[in-house]
């Protein structure tokens, strides 16, 4: 009985080494393999993992691939969704506003691109529409005029005026005959020339009586005034500019100082 039971003993030992040496054997090939193995990745990065996929790997990376198509559609309707809406929002906006607040945000847009139009000289553009802004808010008003004209008639026109008649009255008493007409044109040029200034209101009231009011127009940065001087038979028309709070003679016009004939209106009137 006992050499049963050694026999036993040393039966179960040798088995149990047996599996030990079985177990350390394959551990040992495992890790030669895996030893081998790790070159070859080195050489080729990514090949063994290629290598390594299986068809259930592949089958997974096609669910996923159309896993992401799924969502790309999603994230692509999303966006069409949220670009969509600012649009529809302005749409109800735009339906909301009376015609004549749609008529002015036509006009702003409209002024926008002519303004993006025109580049560069918007700078000019900009600074000529406040010029002229500025120049609307000094216009002298019409009541202004009146004084300017005294001023202008007595000091400025008159004299030009007198001098051209005593000239005539000059070359009247050269080429009269008579004695005592030559000589009573000499005495008419000497006393309008002495007393020129004295004349010059008394022209002006019958010159005002006929010329005044003007005629008033108004070009928002400036304001004209319009006037004869001159008889209705053979006129004198002048244009005066109020521009910045003062009046002076438009630039362009000529003033034709052998057109008398307001004077000589004056003297029929007073011969009569």
């Amino acid at each position: 009985g006992v050499k049963h039971s050694s026999r036993c003993s040393c039966h179960c030992l040798s088995m149990d080494d047996y599996r030990k040496e079985a177990r350390r054997r394959y551990v040992q090939q495992q890790q030669q393999q895996h030893q081998q193995q790790q070159p070859a990745r080195r050489e080729q990065p990514g090949g063994g993992e290629s290598a390594k996929r299986s068809p259930a790997g592949d089958r997974g990376q096609g669910h996923g691939g159309g896993a992401g198509v799924v969502v790309g559609s999603s994230e692509s309707g999303s966006w069409n969704a949220t670009a969509g809406w600012p649009w529809d929002d302005m749409v109800r906006w735009w339906g909301a506003l009376s015609q004549r607040q749609q008529q002015q945000v036509m006009a702003g847009v409209a002024l926008l691109i002519a303004l993006m139009a025109l580049g560069t000289k918007i700078i000019a553009v900009l600074a000529l529409l406040a010029l002229s802004y500025y120049l609307n808010t000094r216009l002298p008003s019409a009541a202004s005029f009146e004084p300017f004209f005294r001023e202008w008639f007595t000091t400025e026109y008159f004299p030009k005026i007198s001098q051209k008649v005593q000239k005539e009255l000059q070359e009247k008493s050269r080429r009269d005959s008579n004695m005592f007409s030559s000589l009573a044109s000499q005495f008419k040029g000497w006393v309008m020339g002495k007393t020129e200034s004295m004349q010059a209101p008394v022209y002006y009231e019958f010159a005002a009586k006929h010329a005044l009011p003007p005629t008033y127009s108004d070009l928002f940065f400036m304001r004209t005034a319009a006037v004869n001087l001159g008889s209705r038979n053979k006129p004198c028309n002048l244009v005066f500019w109020g521009i910045h709070g003062t009046w002076t003679l438009a630039p362009y016009i000529s003033i034709d100082f052998e057109n008398v004939s307001i004077l000589d209106e004056m003297q029929n009137q007073g011969a009569r």
